[in-house]
């Protein structure tokens, strides 16, 4: 089971909170092929905590993002 929260803050500075406070990271933060910026946490039950923020290029088309997505990483 996953939870994705969507923010509009500096996800970074969101991510450097979460490790002040011991959090577990799944996910480091970084930018992804699906054009977003994201990190995961595992919460004390080890489900998967998703904090997401984008788009990050606002001018990809939404078939470009699909390829994007679809590359071999």
């Amino acid at each position: 089971v996953t939870l994705t929260f969507a923010v509009k803050e500096d996800i970074d500075a969101l991510a450097e909170r979460a490790r002040a406070a011991g959090a577990v990271f799944l996910r480091e933060p970084g930018d992804r092929p699906w054009n977003a910026r994201d990190f995961a946490l595992a919460d004390p039950d080890g489900y998967a905590i998703v904090f997401t923020m984008g788009p990050l290029k606002r001018d990809l088309s939404f078939a470009q993002v699909i390829a994007n997505a679809r590359a071999p990483q």
